[in-house]
Formats: structure tokens, sequence, C-alpha cells
């Protein structure tokens, strides 16, 4: 589904539209791996580096308010562009 919003995303970026998109990824043992888990996609997160003012990758529970709240500062630093945050499962 990630890949489905970058349009959407790059959209955004061009328009200077603060748009947070958070989005699921595969569980923390499998990434990496490239062994075709349902919706594995290698590096999904550099497919947004291009269009966004910020890519979080938070890898546990207690760094994902981390991520968001640098993502907000991200999209509202200079030109408003939007910021991607994956979780893994």
């Amino acid at each position: 589904g990630a890949l489905n919003a970058l349009t959407a995303i790059a959209e955004a970026w061009a328009d200077s539209s603060r748009v947070l998109l958070l989005t699921g990824q595969v569980a923390t043992h499998e990434l990496g791996r490239r062994t075709g888990v349902l919706h594995e996609t290698p590096d999904q997160a550099a497919a947004f580096r291009a269009v966004t003012a910020y890519v979080g990758e938070p890898r546990t529970a207690d760094a994902i308010p981390v991520a968001v709240t640098a993502a907000f500062a991200a999209m509202s630093a200079g030109r408003h562009q939007p910021a991607y945050v994956e979780c893994p499962n």
C-alpha cells in the first residue's frame, strides 16, 4: 500500500503541502532478508526520499514517537513538504 501512495506524496511535495504518511512494514526480523514475505519491498523508504522532507524508519515501539515528532518538525521547516514514517510489524 505504501507505494500506491507515492504518487500522492510526490504531488504533495510539488504543491508544498504538509502530509504525513504513516505506513506499515514487514516484521522487524524479516527486514532486509529478501525472503519474499508478503508486502516485502527492498528499501521501501528509498522510494520516498526524493519527495519528502523526512523519512523515518523506527524499529522499536519507543522510537515511533521520536520519528513522528521529527517528521512534523521537518514538514514545517522551510518549504512545506510531506514526510514518511514506516513502522514494522
